[in-house]
């Protein structure tokens, strides 16, 4: 419901999710923080500045954006659909970060996990459409959430905190059923395979290529195992918004440790080092050479993004 003791919560708790959390599963909830050992740390004291602390206007806001909504299995599905449908929208809540916010903020449920914007990074599109389009399979699926790796790239930013200390956490039935839900299919998927266009080995991007990115990703964009991700078929390099590609780039990526399996060093920043010209050349090539995108830009638009991604990144560290 959103209301705590002292006073109406931001949504920024996700309680416009977690009220499809059964009241069996919030019982269990109550139990398991009841016999946890307190912490130590003193609360701090809130300092929301006025009039973000007169949480009387969050009631305004719920009578237009929040109805309660019990979880309601579908059918017409299959029991791994629907248990994948509940862990993801109430425990799980995906859809506060991947579905897009109206003027006032609410998830606008028509969108449902059609991808947003959350602070200077792009949450794609996780519908089955788009994730089978990009090549996608179950075993992708499952080792994302699972490990924060799959043959289609790694998670970074809030994502990565996300997998490391909650999604990685499913066991094997709930991996597939978060698999079976993502791709809208009881079957496993197979994927496409992951290929190379070398036709595309020429011209002033692939020099930058060979120059700046081939020492940890590989000639043929390979990767390295627990290093560097492999190229080939990744996700941000084969999505249309090219925006995490360019965070990714200008800013680098810090070091991501999953497990004493899985890790991957950090990627330094190439903001200062590339002109929009060479930037346009880099990421045309990539496109070509890792992809089945037909995403190109002129010199222009890619001066126009760069622009995009650095003043979220000035907005993003406020």
């Amino acid at each position: 419901m959103g209301v705590a003791p002292k006073g109406n919560l931001y949504p920024a708790m996700p309680y416009t999710s977690f009220d499809k959390i059964t009241h069996e599963d919030m019982q269990a909830l109550y139990a398991y923080f009841m016999d946890i050992k307190p912490s130590t740390q003193p609360n701090p004291d809130n300092d929301v500045m006025f009039p973000a602390n007169i949480r009387m206007g969050l009631k305004a806001w719920n009578f237009f954006n929040f109805s309660p909504q019990k979880y309601v299995m579908d059918n017409s599905k299959s029991e791994d659909w629907n248990r994948g449908n509940y862990i993801l929208n109430s425990f799980g809540h995906c859809g506060e970060c991947h579905t897009p916010r109206d003027i006032t903020f609410a998830m606008e449920e028509d969108k449902h996990y059609q991808g947003a914007m959350i602070g200077n990074v792009w949450a794609p599109d996780i519908t089955s459409k788009s994730l089978i389009a990009q090549g996608w399979s179950t075993r992708d699926v499952k080792d994302l959430l699972s490990t924060g790796y799959s043959r289609k790239g790694t998670v970074v930013g809030e994502m990565y905190t996300a997998i490391y200390h909650s999604l990685s956490k499913f066991d094997a039935q709930d991996l597939q059923a978060a698999a079976v839900y993502l791709l809208d299919s009881d079957k496993d998927v197979a994927g496409t395979a992951l290929t190379v266009n070398s036709e595309a080995n020429q011209g002033a991007g692939y020099q930058l290529y060979l120059g700046y990115c081939a020492g940890c990703h590989g000639i043929a964009g390979e990767g390295k195992p627990n290093f560097a991700p492999g190229l080939a078929g990744n996700g941000s390099l084969a999505h249309d918004n090219s925006v995490n590609l360019l965070v990714a780039t200008l800013y680098g990526i810090q070091p991501q440790h999953y497990s004493t399996l899985v890790s991957f060093d950090d990627m330094p920043a190439f903001g200062n080092k590339l002109s929009d010209a060479e930037l346009t050349e880099l990421v045309n090539y990539l496109k070509a050479a890792f992809t089945e995108s037909p995403v190109r830009y002129t010199v222009a638009q890619m001066g126009a993004l760069r622009k995009e991604v650095e003043d979220n990144q000035k907005q993003a560290t406020h």
